[in-house]
This record gives C-alpha cells, structure tokens and sequence, in this order.
C-alpha cells in the first residue's frame, strides 16, 4: 500500500514539473511579445500598446503578420516587439509602414529581427536619431526611409539588403559613413543627396544600378571606389561633391551622363577609360581644379558645356570623338591651345567661348562648320591642316586676335564672312585649292596688308576685302572670272590692283572709295563688263589704266573704262 501511495506522489510530482515547465516556456515565447488592442473609432483596425506608443495593423491573417503604422511623436526610445498578441492569437512583426516613426522625436530605435521591409519614409525627419541598427531580416529599404535624418551619424546596411530605393538617406547632414554589403545591387535616385559629412564611399562590384544624383551635393566626398558592374554613370552623380580630389572610373563603363562631376572643384585627378563612348552635357563642368585630360580614342560625342569652367591646361581630343557640344571647353580660361581631329564632323556654337588664353588651334576635321571658332579675341595662330576641305560661313568671325593663319592645300571654299573681323591678321596666302571666297569672307581685316589668292579662284564674293584699309596691292589671278560688289570697297591705302585674263565681270563698287588706287593691270584684252559703278569715289584722271596691246580701242569704247584718262597698252 505505502508503496503503491509512493508511485502516485512520484506521478503528481512529475505531472506539476511539467506543467511548470511548459509554463516556463511559453513565458519565454512571450517575452518579445505584446499585447495590443483595437483603438476605438478605428477606421482601419488599428492596434495600439497599452500606453499608446505603437500602433499596429493586420497585414496578414496567414501567416498571421503585422506592420508597424505609427507611433507617439513624443517618445524618444522605440523597442519593436518581435510579436504582438491580438484576441489571444500571437502576429509576427514583418514590416515598418509607410511614415510610421515620420518626425518622431526618437533617440533610439530596436528593430527585431523579425523585420524584413522598413517602408518609404519610415523614420523620415527623425532628427534626433543619431545611429540605428538594422538587422539582417531586413530586404528591402523603403525610399526617404531615413529622409532628413539630420542627427544619423552612421549606419551599417545589412547583407540581406538588395537595393536602396530614392531619396533613403538624402538630407542626413550629419551622415559620416555608411557601409554598403556586397550583397547590394541598386542605389536609387538621390539616396544620399546632401549628405555633406560623408567622406568616403565604396560602392561593391555587386552594384549594377545606381540612380541619378546618387551622391549630389555630399560636399564632404573626398574617396570614392565606384563598381566594376557599373555601365554608366548617371546624370549627377557627384554633382557639387567640392571636396572629391580623384576617382577610378572602372573600364565597365561606357558613358558618362550629364552633369555627373559638375563642380567638383578640387578633382584634380581623372582618367577617362577607353570604353567610354559619350561624355554627356557639363559631366565635368566647373571642375576648376582639373588641368589636363586625356579624351580617349573610343569617345565619339562631347556634349555641351561637358568640360566648361574646367581649370584645364591641355586637352587631347580622341580622334574618334565626332560631335562637340555648344560651349564645351566655355570660360576654360587656363586653355592655351587645342587640336580638333579629323573625326569631328559637327561642333556646336562657342565651343571655346571665353577661353581667354586659348592662343593656339590646329584643326584636322574634314570641314569647319558655322561658327565653330567666332568670337574668340585672344585666338593668336591658326593651322587649318590638309584634311580640311571647306571653311563655313563665319567659322574665324571676330577673332580680333588672330596674326598668322595656315590654310591646307585641300580646302575648296571659304565661307561667308569666315575671317570676317580679324582685324589683327596682316598677311594671308589662299592656296591653289581654293575656287572660292564667299561673301565678306575677309570684311575689316584692317590690319592686313599682303594677301595672295590661289590661282584656282573663280569667284570672289561681295564685300570679300572690303575695309581692308592697310592691304596696298592685290593680283587677282587668271582663274578668276566673277568679282563680286564690293569685293575691295574702302581699301583706302590700296594703290595697286592686277586683274587675271578671265576676270569677265565686275560688279557695282568694287572699289568704291579706294582714293589711293593709282595703277590697274587688265590682262584681258576683252574688257570686263560691269553693272553699276565699280569705281565710285575714283579719281580717274589720277588712275593708269593698263591694258593688253591691241585692246586699247576696246576699253576706250567699254562702259566704265573709257572714263579712265590714261590707258597705255603693256
């Protein structure tokens, strides 16, 4: 019997140890648990800790899941439950919702490693956040997550984070330094704008995507290592990044987007790969502190103002770049002297406007197209090489600086007004190749005194010299056949002027006012027609008329020759 009573009290024990125990262990399921109740009057079953702190909402009844929604502005430490209970069922804490913790004045935060997805601005204008740690379940960053976290100083991103979204850490004035895990593959738009203390940033080869403006305005930059699984770099990128000194751009990339270095003032060291193919509009604008560059041979477009305000020296131009954007090289003001290689066939207007030191230009391109190099007064010496066909209208105008131009042997045409304004350029040769000089193609080169014209010249245009007034003597050779209205109107010190056996016809003032004019050659023994007057303002009986022997007759019957008081047959 004692024995029998014995076993029953060993059983009861075991039964009690037991049920202790399991007690015991649900208490523990439940320490990272709370329970939550309905607000009252909610709209959207809101759920809310006893002292009104958190509030939740069912994102899921299977598996049963909650997110975060809300909280109390006020409250300063934040530890998110791992579990809520809600009417005795236990829901897992999953996400942190849209604005949950939004200008809340929290000092710290617990996040369990129950989350896995911190919604777009979560903990946006939390400014008196300082450091927060996020926890390896967490996949998924919502954009403006950490928007104007002005007090966040550092933040460890966790492995199982795939992409950043936009605008995440943009305005976290206070952001020091982040670290981005291998497992990253995407950095949205703007993610780390204005962050102005980050000094240094590695962006791992796991990265294929990043946003435009990624780093915009992060004055603080000094060190970046970009990935190798990069193909381009965004527009703004590091736009405004003052304090960036050198960065490698990887040869995984092909294009450089618009604005990407714009004012990066102390970058100072830059090596372009040679798989870039564009450098897109202002890319490296403003970066002062850069004094030469090496534009590789894979380029084929600069675009505008890509390189304008740049503190470059020297540049070379790869001679596969094709197209040159308007005011690329503008107000680079340390520039002395540039090659255009036979690649280019399009440049935009003032490419090298205000380029103040700029005194030296070779160009190889096929053609000068319009205004490609106007208005550039400290332009000193030109080279136009051989592979140089044609000069566009207006292509040299107003390069009052310009002394000493080489025109190659292969250009055909000179362009309306294409010199038009050098009014420093004393002595010019045009070549046998040329036929043809346009319209005011050297109007007021005043300072020019010789000029020879190619003897394959057919046609020199209207105003082609005119207020040349320091040439003294012009031959126009054999080849030509047509001069045009006033071609040498007001060469005022011009005493001397030979016309070639084929100049047939002469238009109206082409030497108007040329007061000086003491002697002209006619090699044609056929007087030249003229419509209007050509020599208006001519002192004719001050002037000798050289003809052919045997034409003399010709030119006394010959409207306006035989105003001319002194014709003598040579």
């Amino acid at each position: 019997m004692n024995k029998q009573r014995l076993l029953i009290d060993i059983w009861l024990v075991f039964i009690t140890l037991s049920v202790i125990v399991a007690c015991n262990s649900d208490n523990e399921d439940d320490d990272d648990a709370i329970s939550v109740e309905l607000v009252e009057n909610s709209q959207e079953n809101i759920y809310s800790d006893h002292d009104g702190s958190l509030y939740f909402k069912i994102t899921s009844s299977s598996p049963l899941e909650v997110a975060v929604v809300n909280a109390d502005k006020r409250v300063s430490d934040v530890k998110i439950p791992e579990y809520v209970i809600i009417d005795n069922a236990k829901y897992k804490c999953t996400s942190i919702g849209y604005e949950a913790f939004r200008a809340c004045e929290i000092c710290n935060v617990t996040i369990p490693n129950t989350i896995k997805t911190i919604g777009p601005s979560a903990f946006a204008d939390c400014w008196q956040l300082t450091n927060i740690t996020i926890p390896n379940s967490v996949t998924c960053i919502g954009s403006s997550a950490f928007h104007a976290c002005t007090g966040l100083e550092s933040i460890s991103i966790p492995d199982s984070v795939t992409s950043i979204a936009g605008n995440t850490f943009q305005f976290c004035f206070s952001l020091e330094s982040i670290s981005i895990p291998e497992s990253l593959t995407s950095i949205g738009y703007r993610s780390f704008y204005k962050c102005s203390k980050l000094k240094t940033i590695i962006i791992p080869n796991s990265v294929n995507t990043i946003g435009d403006e990624v780093f915009f305005n992060c004055s603080g930059l000094t060190s970046v290592v970009i990935s190798n699984s990069l193909t381009s770099i965004p527009n703004g990128t590091f736009r405004y990044c003052s304090s960036l000194t050198s960065i490698t751009i990887p040869s995984s990339v092909t294009s450089i987007g618009e604005n990407a270095f714009e004012g990066c003032s102390s970058l100072n060291g830059l090596t372009i790969p040679s798989t870039v193919i564009s450098v897109g509009n202002e890319a490296f604008a403003g970066c002062s502190g850069l004094d030469s560059l090496i534009i590789p041979n894979s380029v084929t477009s600069i675009g505008n103002k890509a390189f304008a305000e740049s503190g470059l020296t020297s540049v070379t131009i790869g001679n596969s770049v094709a197209s040159i954007g308007e005011g690329a090289f503008q107000n680079c003001i340390n520039l002395k002297a540039i090659t255009i290689p036979n690649s280019v066939v399009s440049m935009e207007w003032y490419v090298f406007k205000g380029c103040s030191n700029l005194t030296s230009l070779t160009v190889h391109s096929k053609e000068i197209g319009i205004r490609w190099f106007a208005e550039l007064p400290y332009l000193k010496e030109v080279v136009i090489g051989d592979e140089v066909t044609a000069i566009g209208a207006h292509a040299f105008l107003g390069c009052e600086g310009l002394t000493n131009i080489i025109i190659g042997n292969s250009v055909t045409t000179i362009g309306t007004s294409a010199f038009n304004g050098c009014s420093s350029l004393q002595s010019l040769i045009i070549p046998n190749s040329v036929t043809s000089i346009g319209n005011q193609a050297f109007e007021d080169c005043i300072a020019l005194t010789s000029v020879t014209i190619g003897s394959s010249v057919t046609v020199i245009g209207d105003l082609a010299f005119a207020f040349c007034s320091s040439l003294t003597g012009v031959t126009i050779p054999n080849s030509v056949i047509s001069i045009r209205g006033g071609a040498f109107r007001y060469c005022l010190n011009l005493m001397s002027v030979t016309m070639g056996s084929s100049v047939a016809y002469i238009s109206g003032d082409v030497f108007e006012e040329c007061q000086k004019l003491t002697s002209i050659h006619c090699k044609n023994a056929v007087p030249a027609s003229a419509t209007f007057s050509p020599f208006s303002g001519l002192q004719y009986e001050s002037v000798t008329l050289y003809v052919p022997k045997g034409s003399r007759e010709a030119y006394m019957d010959t409207s306006p020759w035989y105003y001319f008081a002194n014709i003598i047959e040579e």
